[in-house]
Order: C-alpha cells, then structure tokens, then sequence
C-alpha cells in the first residue's frame, strides 16, 4: 500500500487515486524500457534438451524439498499454512524404514558448505529421533504391554532396522565433522 495508515481517510483515498493512477502509468514506462534493454542484451541460446528439462524438474523438485525445510523467510506460522510441511514433518518422525531414508535424502540433498543448515539438520534430526525412537515407541511399546494381558512381549528387530539405525548416527556425524 502507498498510504499511511495513520493518515486521514480523506487523504487516504485522494493519494490512493493519484498514486495508483502514476503507478500503472510507471508501469508500463518501465516494461517498454526493461523489454527494450533486455532484447539488445538477450543471447541467442539453443532450445532446451530433454536431458536439461529433466534436470531442471530434479533442481525444482530438490528447491522445493529443502525451501518447505529450511526456509530463509518464512515464520513457523507461515510453514503451518503449506500442506507439504506436513507431509515432510509426519515422514521424518515416522519409525524406521522411512525416518533413516528420509534424513539420509535430506542430508544428500543439501549444500554440506552451509554450517547454518548442517546444524539446524543435526537439531531436527535429533528432535524428530526424540519423538519418533523415544515418544511414539514409549506408546507403541505400553500398548504392545497391555495388549499381551502381562505375557512377554518381543519387539521384532531386524538386521536392516540395526542397519539403517546405524546409517542414522553416521550422517548425523557426517554432519557434524563437515
């Protein structure tokens, strides 16, 4: 808006006719200039290949994945409004297979020279850890308690479980020592 808001509202509409007015005027001066001085400064380049669209798609896709993760400018109450947050959000404190996986992308995916994002990686991982190995198995392991009316019960582990936990305190280290 071109307007104070502390201003009086008679003042307030006369400036908002003459500005907005001056302003599609200005507008339109500075698309003629800027197509002007863009075309004697345009090179003649190739039509795209297939084998550049498709990684352009992937560049997209990865921009996507790591702005809706670590925005530069949005709040946390922005990031509530995205529906993609969530599904990133429910997939990194989703129990193994998926957490491990979902980390280890997102470890490969981002810039390993940003020591901001390496260290904001370390603290979600290891709160998203917090609530998927701590909290949510404290509820899935009384419920497997109860369940069994006091008989023992055994939580069924696998080597690749063992593996992909194991892959889990190595990127996180990985993280750490870069």
């Amino acid at each position: 808006d071109f307007v104070d808001i502390d201003m009086p509202h008679v003042i307030q509409t006369a400036s908002k006719r003459v500005l907005s007015s001056a302003v599609d005027d200005l507008r339109v001066e500075v698309k003629e200039i800027a197509k002007h001085q863009i075309s004697k400064l345009a090179p003649e380049r190739p039509p795209p290949s297939y084998t550049n669209c498709v990684l352009h798609a992937l560049k997209a896709v990865r921009a996507r994945f790591l702005y809706t993760l670590f925005p530069y400018d949005k709040s946390v109450w922005l990031q509530l409004k995205d529906p993609l947050f969530y599904v990133l959000k429910a997939l990194s404190v989703y129990p193994p297979p998926v957490q491990p996986v979902f980390f280890l992308v997102q470890f490969l995916l981002m810039d390993h020279w940003d020591e901001y994002l390496l260290v904001r990686f370390i603290l979600v991982f290891k709160s998203s850890q917090f609530l998927s190995i701590g909290i949510i198995s404290t509820f899935v392991g009384a419920a497997l308690y109860f369940q069994a009316d006091g008989k023992p019960v055994v939580f069924p582990v696998s080597i690749f479980s063992i593996a992909l936990f194991v892959l889990q305190v190595l990127v996180v280290w990985l993280a750490f020592l870069l």
